[in-house]
């Protein structure tokens, strides 16, 4: 989900440990979605109904999933909230299974722009520079066999200049949105740096000519703001044959 421009809640921990933050929260259905609510602030169904301006029962059937909201009113309710939501597609088990079992190299499913930014990656380690590559795109050099073009990129502080100034050499555009947050831009894909002194667990996989580090296979599945539905789940089967 997204924040609305309108007024709304601030978000706070209610009582499910280890909830995400809903901006970063993904769903399979409406039910998900308000029983999350209820979860992350803390309230009961009447609670919760009151706010969105239903009656109690209502809340109860779309939980049980005994009825579903429209989008038009699942919109409606959540902008109650502060909210809107975002819609985003997974692959069914059966394409999935479909993509497990003809898979495509690496350099077949990132489409060139996301090459170049895994290349200057590899081109900045081999300066002695700490960039290991995340995101989707790092599931994907794992050998998860599904097209993306979602990449983070984690840097050291003390490496981000020397970093941009190395991407501007293979015209990749380096962006700078505060003093912590960067991205580098190759034609329509957009790659966030995150700065920060502790790197996440990593390892080096071949990607051409290249030694490429990238964030573990196991990290991405845990993390859940890490990588999307589709890839968690093909990394899942990945890890699964790998015992």
């Amino acid at each position: 989900m997204s924040r609305s421009t309108g007024p709304g809640l601030g978000p706070r921990w209610g009582v499910g440990p280890g909830r995400a933050d809903p901006e970063w929260a993904r769903f399979a259905s409406a039910a998900d979605v308000l029983r999350y609510l209820c979860d992350f602030h803390g309230w009961t169904h009447a609670q919760l109904a009151e706010r969105c301006g239903v009656r109690r029962e209502q809340i109860t059937r779309w939980m049980n999933r005994s009825s579903e909201p429209t989008l038009g009113k699942l919109t409606e309710l959540l902008r109650e909230l502060g909210w809107r939501p975002e819609l985003t597609m997974v692959r069914t088990e059966d394409a999935l299974a479909a993509l497990h079992h003809d898979p495509v190299p690496p350099d077949r499913l990132l489409e060139y722009s996301v090459q170049a930014i895994v290349r200057t990656a590899a081109a900045a380690t081999e300066a002695g520079l700490d960039v290991v590559v995340g995101g989707e795109v790092a599931a994907v050099l794992h050998g998860v066999p599904v097209p993306t073009r979602q990449i983070t990129l984690h840097v050291r502080p003390e490496h981000r200049e020397p970093f941009t100034e190395l991407a501007r050499k293979h015209w990749i555009g380096a962006e700078r949105h505060t003093d912590q947050r960067w991205y580098l831009r190759s034609g329509p894909v957009l790659a966030e740096l995150r700065l920060a002194a502790v790197r996440p667990r990593s390892r080096c996989v071949a990607f051409g000519n290249h030694e490429v580090p990238v964030v573990d296979l196991r990290e991405l599945v845990d993390d859940p703001t890490a990588i999307g539905g589709s890839v968690r789940a093909a990394a899942g089967r990945l890890l699964d044959r790998a015992g």
